[in-house]
């Protein structure tokens, strides 16, 4: 005859429970207490299909820290000339995303020639190009497809004295160019993880934002401001300092002149405006072109030899 111990323990347990550690119901499970040391092992529902949850958020977690790693170790191989603020904005330029491309085995390809298309009709009409590709990586172990653009209304290409250039006016191989170039920086920024950085996360991987070029469009005119080096504004000081004696004291007849040493013709043609404050020369070329140009009309204009004319 059966003894009432094993009586207990051998009742069925209800349909969809398991006994565990000799446990039938949940009741009985909240009221029996734990020995110290005790572990319980709880078999995963039907609802998971036997996925094993701890591990798998245990992977994710894995993977999380090493995106953080990848973008993170992307921003200190950066240095401040590889990126520019416009309106605000942080965007990688060609430098930067060509670099990080060589160390992290990305390879580009594109899917056809870049489209051209028409928007809008009679003065509106404009056109862009649109360019599709890949890129891969086997050292990340990931692919990406995407799509870049520009149009003939580009800030830098379709625009002049505040608004938009006439279409046959606009080099259409550079908008095809750039449509190109937009769509490797946008594969190589999503491949690592750096499609939304903002300054902090910068300052944060040990780059210098001060030094990052700033662009602000203002009513289609372009504006530039970049925080000068030690030595740059050394210069500005120095081509104030001469163009203030130049102007023996007068500052708008010193910024006039500024205005007109400082302009100059790009090298595809386009002209570039003078400025009327040193502040505004925003490139080490562009501060050295000046300050060669004031010093050289200090030096003729203002070191004469006593009785000299000009």
């Amino acid at each position: 005859m059966p003894t009432k111990k094993k009586q207990e323990t051998s009742k069925a347990s209800k349909p969809g429970e398991q006994k565990l550690n000799g446990i039938d119901t949940e009741q009985d499970m909240v009221q029996a207490p734990l020995e110290e040391g005790q572990v319980i092992a709880i078999t995963p529902p039907e609802s998971t299909g036997g996925v094993d949850l701890v591990k798998m958020v245990e992977d994710v977690e894995r993977n999380i820290a090493a995106y953080k790693k990848i973008w993170k170790l992307s921003l200190r191989l950066t240095k401040p000339r590889d990126w520019v603020f416009q309106n605000k904005s942080l965007y990688l330029l060609d430098s930067g995303s060509e670099q990080l491309a060589t160390v992290w085995g990305i390879s580009l390809k594109l899917h056809g020639k870049p489209e051209k298309e028409w928007i809008g009709e009679g003065e509106d009409r404009y056109f862009r190009y649109v360019a599709y590709g890949e890129g891969r990586s086997q050292r990340l172990g990931k692919s990406v497809e995407d799509i870049g653009t520009c149009s003939s209304r580009d800030k830098l290409f379709g625009r002049v004295s505040g608004g938009f250039k006439p279409v046959e006016d606009v080099d259409v191989n550079m908008i095809c160019k750039k449509a190109v170039t937009n769509l490797h920086n946008r594969i190589i920024k999503r491949m690592l993880g750096l499609m939304n950085i903002d300054e902090e996360r910068l300052k944060d991987a040990g780059v210098d934002t001060s030094k990052i070029m700033r662009i602000d469009f203002d009513q289609g005119k372009q504006k530039v401001q970049k925080t000068a080096t030690p030595e740059e504004k050394e210069k500005q000081k120095q081509i104030w300092n001469w163009l203030i004696r130049l102007a023996a004291g007068n500052d708008e007849e010193a910024k006039a002149m500024l205005k007109d040493l400082s302009g100059f013709t790009a090298k595809n043609g386009d002209k570039v405006e003078g400025v009327e404050s040193v502040e505004r020369l925003t490139t080490p070329k562009w501060i050295s072109f000046v300050y060669k140009k004031v010093k050289q009309k200090y030096e003729a204009d203002y070191e004469r030899e006593p009785g000299e004319e000009g």
